[in-house]
């Protein structure tokens, strides 16, 4: 739906300009965004699915971490509990560990879209240094917001 991408960079824009935030609009629409933490941000718009994509690299994995990284990958996105919605994958080419949530457009207006963009960058700078261990998710009972509903 071309009125909700049109929205979307409208929001973003408006967030942008005044926090001083890097956005540039990529060879294929996409919005990289880059955060403070140095985390570059992905946002991609699928008007004829109508969703909204933002993913961003983590960190690298070497061999020997791999399995205690891969589990505890696994854990916190169980039923998004560890996750908020979003979700923890591997691309293998670059061996990096790769978070993403997808969001209907149709159900974004600009209040939510903060949300969900706030929550996953946060998630986002929780997560580029390491995975939370079990007994830090413990503590941690309410995941930002990712997923949102019909």
């Amino acid at each position: 739906m071309p009125g909700s991408q049109s929205s979307v960079m409208r929001w973003l824009d408006e967030l942008a300009a005044p926090a001083d935030i890097s956005a540039n609009v990529g060879d294929t629409g996409a919005v990289n965004i880059e955060l403070a933490s140095g985390a570059p941000l992905r946002l991609e718009l699928d008007d004829e699915a109508q969703i909204m994509l933002l993913s961003a690299d983590l960190f690298n994995v070497n061999e020997a971490d791999r399995s205690a990284v891969f589990q505890q990958a696994m854990r916190l996105n169980l039923q998004g509990q560890g996750t908020g919605g979003a979700s923890l994958g591997w691309d293998a080419t670059r061996d990096m560990l790769v978070l993403s949530a997808l969001t209907p457009t149709a159900l974004l207006d600009e209040r939510t879209f903060l949300g969900v963009l706030g929550g996953f960058i946060g998630l986002v700078d929780e997560f580029c240094t390491g995975l939370p261990q079990p007994v830090a998710m413990a503590t941690n009972t309410t995941p930002p917001p990712m997923m949102v509903r019909a």
